[in-house]
């Protein structure tokens, strides 16, 4: 019997194996596809627990403070997107350290969208800033440790020629360090703007007893409230306030410093100088030297603000000023002005001394030899430097610059005069001239001994050589009324009439 074999079994094979080729692709590609999104989309909603619920905000502090060194942090309540409350938020690094109590952030995410952050809310029950410069950009102990294992290593394990390695590489290291600073520096010189990539806006600022410590120098505020902003056209303040603000500077001798400086420098140079840096070290003598000579007030340097910065409103209730051991009280400070690129320009100035008080506006550039205009009003109730001054109105008014300043000073009260000047700082010579009107002057003020009337004072010179012209009516206890009318002429120590 024959048997017939058939291929029936043997041709479906090849469209066996194309659907298991597309089964696998389509397989692979249902795993791609669900890594591409579900690993977006969990990110995504891990990121919405974690700023957007209770629960994920207090993991994220709790994680912060865990991992971020130097860094304390307790969380209270809130979210990290809706009014966060933080019990306690130190920070501190090499030189700087940052307490807060109670601080409180609100802010809005979406501004984001817009290049801006935008806070609603910033607050603190205390605060605690401590800046030492002198430990600036110290190395943490870590720090110390693995460069002190390195040293070591490196002095067990290399001979000369890899020190000579060393040092070309420590050459190489400060050449690519300098070009940056070089860079930041050219960038300063050629007075530019610096502008932000995005914009900051804080509405409401409440800081409670800001402590702020620079070395030896305190400034304190029991209050201190702000609402600014900072954008591409600079910063805005739109109101600042304080209440208790305490500001302390020493101004104690730094011969102490200047003695360490000194003495480290010493142990820092160990290296004899060559004859050719011998040579530049006293050609740069020389060129310090001359700068030296030169009359500072002619050369002026230019003060450059390369952020502007606008003041709508400040204002300081019951401020103290400590500058060594003077104590000055304030009762009140309003400020409204500007500055911008080399210009400073005051709207009002107010200011509530122990003193008396004083109002000040207009402006001054601090380039070439700052000219400015300025006008004051100062209302003095009692100077206790001066025993017996009291109720004495003064009107000043500053013009020009350093090249030729005028004022004009006129006033009222308790002595009436009248007193223009000029004088031309930017001389070494200082040339100068005066005149003065007064219908009574006299000294000391409290019981005076010498009582002028009637004054005509004109003067005029400058260090080598004076001319003055006085006529009045001069009294005192130790002789009778004297009618003075003279001219007289002071050079080289002679006074000739």
């Amino acid at each position: 019997m024959t048997t017939r074999t058939t291929n029936t079994d043997k041709a479906p094979q090849p469209n066996n194996k194309t659907h298991q080729t597309k089964g696998a692709i389509w397989r692979w590609f249902k795993r791609l596809f669900r890594i591409i999104f579900y690993i977006p989309l969990g990110l995504l909603i891990s990121l919405a627990i974690i700023i957007g619920t209770n629960f994920g905000s207090h993991f994220a502090v709790k994680i912060a403070d865990i991992l971020v060194p130097d860094l304390d942090v307790s969380y209270v309540s809130g979210k990290i997107n809706n009014r966060l409350q933080l019990d306690v938020g130190n920070w501190q690094m090499p030189g700087v350290k940052v307490e807060t109590t109670g601080l409180i952030l609100d802010w809005n995410p979406m501004c984001l969208v817009q290049k801006q952050l935008c806070v609603n809310e910033l607050s603190a029950t205390k605060v605690n800033v401590e800046i030492d410069t002198d430990l600036l950009g110290e190395p943490t102990t870590i720090g110390v440790a693995t460069n002190d294992a390195a040293i070591a290593i490196s002095n067990d394990n290399q001979d000369n020629q890899d020190n000579e390695d060393n040092e070309d590489n420590e050459d190489n290291l400060i050449t690519d360090i300098s070009q940056p600073i070089d860079t930041i520096v050219n960038g300063i010189e050629e007075n530019q703007e610096i502008v932000l990539p995005f914009g900051i806006k804080l509405a409401i600022g409440a800081l409670s007893q800001v402590t702020v410590r620079v070395n030896n120098m305190d400034f304190n505020a029991a209050q201190l409230n702000l609402s600014a902003e900072w954008q591409s056209t600079g910063i805005r303040a739109q109101s600042i306030y304080a209440k208790d603000l305490l500001v302390s500077i020493p101004l104690g001798s730094n011969d102490e410093n200047n003695a360490d400086s000194t003495m480290l420098t010493e142990k820092k140079s160990v290296k004899p100088a060559s004859t050719s840096e011998a040579i530049n070290q006293a050609s740069g003598a020389n060129v310090i030297t001359d700068d030296a000579n030169k009359w500072a007030m002619a050369h002026l340097p230019e003060v450059f603000m390369p952020i502007p910065v606008y003041v709508e409103s400040l204002e300081v209730n019951n401020g103290d000023l400590i500058l060594g051991p003077r104590e000055d009280h304030f009762s009140t400070i309003a400020l409204s002005g500007s500055y911008q690129t080399f210009l400073i320009n005051i709207e009002t100035l107010s200011v509530s001394h122990s003193y008396g008080s004083v109002e000040l506006n207009g402006h001054m550039s601090l380039s070439d030899d700052y000219p400015m205009d300025f006008e004051l009003d100062i209302n003095l109730d009692h100077v206790d430097e001066v025993p017996g001054l009291k109720g004495q109105q003064l009107n000043v008014t500053v013009v020009q610059g350093f090249k030729q300043l005028k004022s004009e000073v006129s006033g009222q009260g308790q002595f009436e005069f009248e007193l223009s000047s000029s004088i031309a700082l930017a001389d070494p010579k200082l040339p100068y001239s005066i005149a003065l009107q007064s219908k009574k002057l006299q000294w000391p003020i409290k019981k005076p001994e010498y009582i002028a009337t009637n004054i005509t004072l004109k003067t005029q010179g400058d260090l080598k050589q004076q001319q003055v012209d006085l006529q009045t009516h001069f009294n005192s206890n130790y002789h009778p009324m004297m009618k003075v009318n003279t001219l007289f002429e002071h050079q080289d120590s002679t006074i000739d009439f």
